[in-house]
């Protein structure tokens, strides 16, 4: 019996006379709502406590009384506030709020559905409710493995050929920075590594580091701890590398069967020779617990690794003669076969050593190696709503099916179950089909009700594949049992209502201008009404998006938040009001460069059976999503006066404001107040000199006024406007004339500087703007161009160049304080050396950078700020 539910009933009773009466009994539970429901912490990082308050609110006329409150399971929830008993009592319309702790100390990956769940449960005087609790905790884990060279010739080089695998065992991206443990030993790791730094693992994903190799000069043991450095707080990060020599002698191989299906038997053959001078007598190979059996205490029936026999000559044999000639090459050799069965997707290694009649100084050893993988198949049905399928109006949804295992995953049948109805089809690949790992195919499959239908309907996907292991006696025949997946598929009955929401993409909106307002649907469909209880923005971004009002059927208005339910009948539709306001990239509290920022939310829509306190569609989100952009522009001031050039006091000099952007088809400019200041002393505005350069505008005569920040500089401020502007160019033009100051001396400088200042556009438009500059030389008259320092943006040309070894050296300068890029651009554009992504100070500067680890070609060297980009092309010739 649900008690939180209400209940009805009627009686009939009658006796053997006729005799009949009537009567009824009811049910109303207390009436009582969460805040939140369900309860869901979301994705969290292992190692996290977060807590999530629970409102529980007493929506009726009457005082409630809480008795109970609890979790029915524990686990990684725990209740840190507001249990109860003691017994709480609750006004109409008050509330008591419980704060539960999550303990996500656990990767929830290993749950038996990918979640940490419980429930918590609440006890009235009268009703029981029961609200479930979500949440999951993900982490990287690292599992590396050791590697063993096993005995080797002095000055013979081993390397590992399939390379060293690393595992993410955790359901987080892992990502190694850097690795460490091997310099200045006998182990050699590339430089680059293969593959480079940083490398990133995804969930239960795995790479095989390429290029490690052992060589030792001189008779010796070698044994060292590489450590890989990660963001992972759990697992093995530390390989133990070990090898050792010997002088020539007798001598094993090893061998590696790289990948192979788990339970599948797979045979090689490895070597004993002799590279001494003294002839050697092999009794047996085995492993390092003496038996031919590996792991240790396996048998016939469960090994991995399994040690066959010998053979010399194509003839099996129990003991063999080597002879050895002091050639350092192998005069005799004896043929050991070994069997591979891996029984785990894992990694396998096993030491093998031979057995001698008289045993030599040194007994090598080599290692056999293998990789069990095995494909792994995951994929789900689908439910659908009654709204969803209309009559005669096929509904088509497809199905992912992925494979999340370690090898190609292969399908071989898909089809419907025997006595499906023929109302289901799909849309069957092309078989036999191959997944490979990680990979998915989506499969469509369509649903059409008939006419008339109102009931449920249900199908299910039948899926044969391979994602068995084999059975163990030989390479290719897999399992017969467990090749088979099916996925069941729903359609919900229109006998009740039916509610659905849609998403909202708000697009690219100007940050901190635009505030646009959209609106999604609440559908109710089916047969009833159900009540709106709530319509509530959450998410990451919710601040920037804010539910105004809902419009209902009749176009009357509710505000939000909602005081009370309200009720839509089967058939109607109401209209949520949202507006997005986004408020980044701001320009004025972020540097350059400004790129879109992405805006995502949820709107919770609370809904219940009409008169029913429970809700009916759980999880019921509206998805928005949108993004913002700003535009900014560079307005700069030049006279027309040459590098060096001289030009008499009392001629005019014509001065130009010009416009330049990227963004002119967001940036809708059309009108603007530009102020020139410049020093009183030194220039005079040209009266009606002014002529409007952009088209459709019109600048009027500027006012002259006294600078409010300097009383010795003077302002001229242009006002105009005209349609938006849609490209760079001149805005205008105008005459001022050069004035000749006093100088101390004929010698001294004196520098007359004009800059400009821009009155605010909007918030989504800012403005960078750079000025000029007139100077006296012993009363003629010069022209330099304006920088805000004493420092111009510029790179110099790298030396040496071309480059054959050690280190390039590169000046460069930075004008005024931005953001600076310099990278090292190969030919198809790839970035392979990033030397500064900073805010630098305006000043003088020098870059030198080894050239080691570089591939020999050309390269380009770019330096980039928001107004400035340059190349300069460099060649590492090593």
């Amino acid at each position: 019996i649900d008690k939180s539910q209400p209940a009805y009933a009627e009686f009939y009773v009658s006796d053997y006379a006729d005799n009949r009466t009537y009567d009824t009994v009811s049910y109303t539970p207390d009436r009582i709502t969460f805040s939140p429901n369900p309860i869901d912490f979301g994705k969290r990082r292992v190692g996290d406590k977060p807590t999530l308050d629970v409102v529980i609110r007493n929506d009726q006329p009457a005082p409630v009384d809480l008795s109970e409150l609890r979790l029915l399971v524990g686990g990684p929830y725990t209740i840190t506030a507001g249990a109860i008993p003691p017994t709480v009592t609750i006004p109409s319309g008050g509330t008591h709020t419980v704060t539960i702790e999550y303990d996500a100390s656990r990767d929830s990956s290993t749950a038996p559905i990918g979640k940490d769940l419980d429930t918590m449960f609440v006890k009235t005087t009268c009703s029981e409710f029961k609200l479930p609790i979500t949440g999951f905790a993900v982490e990287p884990i690292i599992a590396v493995d050791d590697w063993d060279a096993g005995t080797v010739d002095v000055n013979q080089r081993e390397c590992l050929g399939t390379g060293l695998r690393i595992r993410n065992l955790g359901s987080e991206t892992l990502v190694i920075t850097s690795i460490a443990g091997d310099a200045g030993t006998n182990f050699t790791l590339s430089n680059p590594t293969t593959p480079p730094l940083p490398i990133s693992i995804p969930p239960k994903g795995q790479v095989l580091l390429q290029q490690i190799c052992y060589q030792r000069a001189d008779v010796g043991t070698d044994d060292i701890d590489v450590t890989f450095t990660t963001n992972a707080t759990k697992g093995d990060s530390v390989s133990k590398w070990k090898g050792q020599t010997q002088s020539p002698g007798p001598n094993i191989s090893g061998y590696d069967w790289l990948e192979r299906r788990v339970n599948t038997l797979h045979a090689a053959r490895v070597y004993v020779w002799n590279t001494g001078n003294q002839a050697l007598t092999v009794t047996d190979v085995t492993f390092a617990d003496g038996t031919r059996y590996y792991p240790p205490g396996s048998n016939e029936g469960n090994y991995v690794f399994k040690i066959v026999g010998m053979s010399q000559n194509g003839t099996a044999v129990t003991t063999a003669n080597i002879v050895g000639d002091g050639s350092g090459t192998a005069t005799d050799s004896v043929d050991v076969d070994v069997l591979f069965r891996p029984d785990a997707e894992a990694n396998f290694t096993a030491d093998i050593r031979p057995v001698f009649q008289a045993a030599p100084p040194t007994i090598p050893t080599r290692q056999l190696r293998g990789v069990g993988i095995l494909p792994e198949i995951a994929s789900a049905g689908w439910n659908a709503t009654c709204e969803e399928t209309q009559p005669g109006i096929p509904l088509t949804r497809n199905i992912d099916i992925i494979n999340d295992g370690t090898m190609d995953l292969t399908i071989t049948g898909l089809g419907f179950a025997t006595g499906t109805a023929n109302t289901w089809s799909l849309t069957t690949p092309q078989l036999p089909l191959t997944i490979p790992i990680a990979g998915r195919v989506s499969v469509p499959v369509t649903y059409t009700r008939p006419a008339g239908d109102v009931g449920a309907s249900t199908a299910t996907i039948e899926i044969n594949h391979d994602a068995v292991p084999g059975i163990g006696t030989d390479a290719t025949t897999l399992q017969a049992t467990g090749r088979l997946l099916s996925l069941p598929f729903n359609v919900a009955s229109c006998d009740q209502p039916e509610i659905s929401v849609a998403n909202i993409d708000f697009g690219r909106q100007a940050a901190n201008c635009d505030a646009p307002i959209l609106e999604f649907p609440i559908n109710v469909t089916g047969r009833g009404s159900l009540d709106i209880s709530a319509i509530v923005v959450e998410g990451a971004d919710q601040a920037s998006f804010r539910a105004i009002e809902v419009l209902m059927p009749d176009n009357s208005t509710v505000p939000l938040p909602l005081t009370s339910r309200f009720v839509l009948l089967a058939g109607q539709t109401a209209r949520v009001r949202v507006q997005f306001t986004p408020t980044r990239p701001n320009p004025v509290t972020e540097p350059a460069p400004w790129v879109d920022v992405s805006y995502a939310a949820q709107v919770r829509v609370t809904n219940h059976i009409t008169g029913e306190p429970a809700e009916f569609q759980q999880d019921l989100l509206a998805n928005i999503v949108g993004s913002s952009y700003v535009s900014p522009i560079s307005i700069d001031l030049t006279n027309d006066l040459a590098a060096q050039q001289t030009r008499e006091p009392g001629r005019n000099v014509s001065m130009t404001v010009r416009t330049t952007s990227s963004a002119w088809n967001t940036a809708n400019v059309t009108a603007l107040t530009v102020h020139v200041v410049y020093e009183t002393k030194a220039l005079a505005y040209a009266p009606g000199s002014i002529q409007t350069a952009a088209a459709g505008w019109t600048f009027a005569e500027p006012t002259i006024s006294t600078d409010p920040t300097d009383a010795n500089r003077s302002r001229l401020t242009f006002v105009g406007s005209g349609p938006a502007l849609t490209g760079d160019g001149a805005l205008f033009t105008f005459d001022a004339t050069l004035l000749l100051f006093p100088a101390t001396s004929m010698s001294q400088t004196f520098t007359s500087t004009q800059t400009l200042v821009i009155e605010p556009i909007r918030p989504c438009v800012p403005v960078a703007v750079s000025g000029d500059s007139t100077a006296l030389y012993n009363c003629a008259i010069t022209r330099r161009l304006v920088s805000l320092s004493s420092t111009q943006t510029r790179m110099d040309n790298p030396t040496p160049n071309p480059s054959t070894g050690g280190d390039v050296s590169v000046d460069f300068a930075v004008g005024i304080p931005m953001r600076t890029v310099i990278e090292l651009v190969d030919m198809s554009g790839n970035v392979v050396r990033t030397f500064a992504n900073e805010k630098m100070a305006e000043g003088e500067y020098n870059l030198r950078f080894p050239t080691a680890g570089l591939q020999n070609g050309a390269y380009v060297l770019r330096m980039s700020t928001s107004v400035y980009t340059t190349t300069k092309k460099i060649v590492i010739a090593d």
